[in-house]
């Protein structure tokens, strides 16, 4: 019975150390991915916000602007003026641009032939580009301004 008694004493075998490595391995790899998942999402929930706040302040500028002194080299005045310097803005190839997050500006005169509505009618384009971890990110709006005169 003595005999007994001191096989099952023994301690820590080998078999139980490497149980308990890989429990607490797993356990930090979740714990890991799990940090990293929250991260990511609070990551794309503030860049998210941050391009909304230059869409309804490039839009709101745009409306508040006259017709005729709405063209490309006045957006991008206005944005390289009044917004930080994570962002820039260009009427070319907006792979080119290095900051954070990258404004492709189109203004093109609707002209309808038809109805000669040419120097009535505004497209204004506006493309915003921005990574969240390793996915590029890319916001397509427009809006129409009007000649009022």
């Amino acid at each position: 019975m003595i005999e007994k008694f001191k096989l099952n004493q023994r301690g820590v075998i080998v078999s139980d150390a490497i149980i308990a490595v890989l429990i607490f391995s797993l356990f930090t790899g979740i714990i890991a991915s799990l940090s990293y998942n929250i991260y990511i999402l609070s990551s794309k929930a503030k860049r998210v916000a941050e391009v909304d706040s230059y869409i309804i302040d490039f839009y709101e500028y745009v409306d508040s602007t006259a017709f005729n002194n709405i063209t490309e080299a006045n957006l991008l005045s206005y944005i390289s003026s009044n917004w930080d310097n994570n962002i820039s803005a260009t009427t070319g190839n907006i792979n080119s641009l290095t900051t954070p997050f990258k404004v492709l500006i189109d203004v093109e005169d609707y002209t309808n032939l038809q109805h000669n509505t040419s120097g009535l009618v505004k497209i204004v384009s506006f493309s915003i580009k921005y990574k969240v971890g390793k996915t590029d990110n890319t916001i397509n709006l427009g809006r129409v301004k009007t000649n009022d005169n």
